[in-house]
């Protein structure tokens, strides 16, 4: 049986997920090569844009002017957003890296002294996570509610059941799964700060597991730690690389403390919320990752 057109967008979104630095912008032509090629898709595309209010001409800003920031208040303008920025690096003819650092450091500070590599893994990972996710759920999400595939409904429903079974604590893992389905079923356009503090506990689960699964605390002193303590150790022991996601999250888990929100004066918005809940599934990927290298 030949694969429905969701299969194949899936594959091409897979993709684009994995491309590294040095190929993201040809994988991106590439994709559009398919994505253009297909007559649904077209149309949806057409759809999307006229949903959201110049999201090329709001995206072209953002990329050359400091002061501008996408304004994003649903999903169909981060889709939108998230496809122009995506069509505007599948045009150049290098990796545009001043373009990914530009965005790195509007989200998480100026890059560190860290090696080449691993400072371009981490703008990827955040040029992902902006504009790559939400363009992807969205037009799956389309696809099912047309009939189109295998399965039906919301996507980030059908991917809430993530499998946490690396996770070597299994009240860790239930806890975990739990958080993951809600924070799956909630809107980051409605539901802002309940996706970054949920997405802050999941971060702070994983490192937790992590930390005590390598021998560094046992389960009694990873108690007494918090999410600002297991970052920096769990960098060190290469159990994440996103550490400056990481430092993001942790900020937003001061959310739960109006004291706190107060003091610190903390700022948050959609686009916030959305980093933070791809920011999970980089962190979900690079925890199991480490754990299946750990038992080799």
């Amino acid at each position: 049986m030949p694969p429905t057109l969701r299969e194949k967008l899936e594959s091409r979104f897979g993709g684009l997920r994995d491309a590294k630095f040095p190929t993201f912008h040809t994988s991106a032509r590439s994709f559009f090569r398919f994505y253009d090629g297909e007559e649904k898709l077209v149309a949806l595309s057409k759809d999307l844009n006229s949903k959201a209010f110049d999201p090329l001409g709001r995206v072209r800003s953002y990329l050359h002017s400091s002061g501008v920031q996408l304004d994003i208040k649903t999903d169909a303008d981060a889709a939108a957003q998230g496809e122009q920025f995506l069509r505007i690096i599948a045009d150049e003819a290098q990796p545009p890296g001043a373009i990914y650092n530009e965005i790195y450091s509007r989200h998480l500070g100026a890059p560190d002294s860290s090696p080449a590599y691993e400072r371009e893994e981490r703008m990827m990972a955040s040029v992902k996570a902006q504009f790559l996710e939400p363009f992807c759920l969205y037009v799956i999400e389309q696809l099912d509610e047309d009939g189109e595939g295998h399965s039906m409904g919301r996507p980030d429903l059908v991917a809430a059941h993530e499998d946490f079974s690396f996770v070597t604590d299994e009240r860790i893992a239930k806890i975990l799964s739990r958080d993951y389905l809600e924070l799956q079923a909630l809107d980051p356009t409605t539901a802002t700060k309940s996706v970054l503090v949920l997405s802050g506990g999941i971060i702070e689960g994983l490192l937790f597991d992590a930390l005590v699964s390598s021998g560094k605390w046992t389960f009694e002193q990873a108690c007494e730690n918090f999410l600002k303590d297991m970052i920096g150790l769990a960098t060190g022991r290469g159990i994440i690389t996103e550490d400056r996601l990481s430092h993001v999250l942790r900020k937003y888990r001061n959310l739960i403390h109006p004291g706190r929100e107060v003091r610190d004066s903390v700022v948050f918005g959609i686009a916030d919320a959305i980093l933070a809940k791809s920011a999970v599934d980089i962190f979900i990927r690079e925890v199991k990752v480490w754990f299946l290298k750990a038992k080799e």
